[in-house]
């Protein structure tokens, strides 16, 4: 079905807005994604404050056209979605944890990371970084584990 004039302006308005206000941005290509599938990763990028759309490539490139990144737009195939997030993680781990769950369906291809477009290949590792709260915590079990050593040996000596 094609878009009226106003569905398409109204469309790039959204992923205009949606670009200004992100701090990461994720392309993705999928393909033969059932609805339920679909569906299982709209629910699942809502939970996480994480935009998704599916758009035409022609309107994601109107909507990037005099946006302030740094690098040059990706060339996209196939069927792509547009996955962002005003979080510098999450759209990123959202995807790249469907990427895994749906395997040679979906694809991160891309995307925008601190202003400037970035490869495939960085945005995998970008999506492999994990949340915040498991960082903090992996921080606080290496500042942890000296300290209850040295408890370990102290009590040891105490005993002897």
């Amino acid at each position: 079905m094609a878009l009226s004039r106003s569905q398409k302006e109204s469309a790039v308005a959204t992923i205009k807005e949606n670009v200004t206000k992100a701090k990461t941005l994720v392309f993705v290509r999928f393909d033969k994604v059932t609805a339920e599938e679909m569906n299982a990763l709209r629910t699942s990028c809502a939970n996480e404050d994480v935009h998704f759309i599916v758009a035409k490539k022609t309107l994601l490139r109107k909507a990037f056209d005099g946006a302030d990144i740094d690098g040059e737009f990706p060339s996209l195939d196939g069927e792509v979605a547009l996955a962002s997030s005003e979080d510098l993680l999450a759209s990123a781990r959202i995807m790249g944890e469907q990427s895994k769950q749906l395997e040679d369906r979906l694809h991160i291809i891309g995307g925008v990371f601190e202003g400037a477009f970035t490869p495939e290949g960085q945005m995998q590792v970008i999506a492999d970084i994990p949340p915040l709260k498991t960082l903090y915590a992996q921080f606080l079990m290496v500042i942890r584990s000296p300290i209850q050593g040295f408890v370990s040996v102290l009590d040891q000596v105490a005993k002897k």
